[in-house]
C-alpha cells in the first residue's frame, strides 16, 4: 500500500548517514577526517550524538530519544535542535 511504501521510505532515509547525502559515501580519507572532527567535539556532545543516533530501526531511535528527553527533562525539539547544531559543526569541520 501507499502507506507501507511511505513508511519504508522513511525507514530507509533514517538509516542513512545524517551527514552525507546517500549518493556521496565518504571515501576512506574523508572517513578519517570525519573521525578527527568528531573527536574535536566535547565529550558530552560526542556522547549525545552517539546516543541520539543509537538504534537500528526508526522505532528504536524514537524510543531512545523519548527516553533521553525524559532523563534530561527537556523536549524532543530541544534534542533535535542540539543534534542539528552539532551536525552543522561537523559539516563545517569537514569543509
Amino acid at each position: 500500500s501507499l502507506e507501507d511504501r511511505r513508511k519504508q521510505a522513511q525507514r530507509e532515509k533514517a538509516q542513512r548517514d545524517p551527514l552525507f547525502p546517500p549518493d556521496l559515501t565518504p571515501p576512506d580519507d574523508q572517513h578519517a577526517l570525519m573521525k578527527r572532527c568528531f573527536a574535536k567535539l566535547l565529550a558530552d556532545d560526542r556522547h549525545f550524538l552517539r546516543r541520539y543516533y543509537n538504534g537500528s530501526t526508526v522505532e528504536e531511535r524514537a524510543d531512545n530519544r523519548l527516553q533521553m528527553a525524559a532523563e534530561w527533562r527537556t523536549t524532543l525539539n530541544a534534542l533535535r535542535l542540539r543534534a542539528h547544531r552539532l551536525r552543522q559543526r561537523l559539516r563545517s569541520c569537514l569543509r
